[in-house]
């Protein structure tokens, strides 16, 4: 419906109704822009984990001869293979919330698309 109204028509508008309509527009704007940072996704995890093997290698490299170092690297390699797994499965969940945000972008882009061809067809 905001889309539909031209400048002049909310010019005609009262003042609280003119709010009303400002505040709709800027919820929109609002939801559309978080929308489209659920689709963007983040990688964050994937460096957390990921850093773990620099830790096994900074170990190795300035403690070569310590008789803790193969219990060491084992445990880091065991919380790297869990952070892994854990990082694999947040990113379908990211995955699967991106794939939602793309629809309901693609749905209100759709009604949109409708609205200006109803409006060009009347």
């Amino acid at each position: 419906m905001m889309r539909k109204l031209t400048k002049e028509q909310v010019e005609q508008l009262s003042p609280e109704q003119q709010d009303l309509i400002g505040e709709l527009a800027l919820e929109d704007g609002r939801k559309h822009r978080a929308l489209l940072a659920a689709a963007k996704g983040s990688r964050a995890i994937h460096y957390g984990s990921s850093s773990l093997i620099v830790v096994g290698f900074l170990i190795y490299t300035f403690i070569p001869e310590s008789p803790y170092l193969f219990p060491i690297l084992g445990a880091l390699a065991i919380i790297f293979i869990e952070a892994r797994s854990i990082a694999i499965d947040s990113r379908i969940d990211a995955t699967n919330a991106r794939i939602d945000a793309l629809i309901e972008l693609n749905e209100r882009e759709s009604e949109i698309r409708d609205e200006e061809a109803d409006e060009t067809a009347t």
